[in-house]
């Protein structure tokens, strides 16, 4: 059975967050900010364009304009953006981290490395680099150079979520599925789980215990292969459960149900 799982990727909200009180912003921003977390980039960047003043250098208004343009797939438009961050804010390291981001969400996988390089060198603590370069290696299926960027940010960051769930994708990929299986269990038990990373993390989970039960049967222990097989029915309505309609985790089911 062929694998197919989601890579499930999480980096604006290592950028942006809610304005904190007493700090001074440009006038509009909160509003602006408040429509972007509410997923509605088009009306974020209005708000953005009855604010923003060119001529002000805004930090924070560039940043949030770069990561409406992201959500919207306009990786050009983000990128100029992040650049102008870049000249007028040298020392901050978010404007470099979230341009590799884009390249890489752009298909531009060696561009981005070629920034994450950049980050690594200038900031050797920032843990999101580090994970930003692996996510590039597992892309372009370099798996072991891919843990050894994970290997620093968990000495960086021990239980790092992002790095515990990318680890446990490695193992996936490279077929190493009770690894794999206590990794992303291990992400599951995390109190600071996002709930939307959910939905493919029970999918994945769903695949995984699949793929034991189906090693179970070839080693003729029937009874551990069901209650895998059953485990994995689970994961795979819990994912539904998140969106009903989704078609990979239907088939998903459907395929499982089929050895119950």
């Amino acid at each position: 059975m062929k694998i197919k799982f989601f890579f499930f990727i999480f980096f604006l909200s290592v950028i942006l967050s809610l304005p904190v009180v007493g700090q001074n912003y440009p006038d509009g921003y909160t509003e602006a900010l408040e429509a972007f977390q509410r997923k509605d980039y088009n009306a974020s960047l209005e708000s953005v364009r009855s604010y923003f003043d060119p001529a002000s250098k805004s930090y924070e208004f560039r940043m949030l304009a770069a990561s409406n343009y992201m959500n919207l797939g306009n990786y050009e438009t983000a990128i100029t953006h992040l650049s102008y961050c870049r000249t007028e804010n040298p020392l901050r390291a978010e404007p470099l981290l979230l341009t590799a981001v884009a390249l890489r969400k752009s298909g531009n996988l060696y561009g981005a490395a070629r920034e994450i390089i950049q980050g690594i060198n200038r900031y050797p603590q920032n843990v999101q680099f580090r994970i930003e370069m692996a996510r590039v290696y597992f892309l372009l299926s370099k798996f072991p150079e891919a843990r050894a960027q994970l290997d620093v940010a968990l000495k960086l960051h021990p239980n790092h979520l992002h790095a515990m769930y990318l680890d446990g994708l490695i193992f996936i990929k490279q077929g190493r599925y009770e690894e794999a299986e206590f990794r992303l269990k291990n992400v599951l038990g995390m109190k600071s789980l996002s709930v939307s990373l959910l939905p493919p993390l029970h999918n994945n989970l769903g695949l995984v215990l699949e793929r034991l039960g189906e090693i179970s049967l070839k080693s003729s222990d029937r009874d551990n292969a069901v209650l895998r097989f059953k485990e994995s029915e689970d994961h795979y309505k819990k994912a539904l459960s998140y969106n009903s309609e989704h078609p990979v985790y239907r088939r998903n089911l459907a395929r499982v149900s089929l050895h119950l």
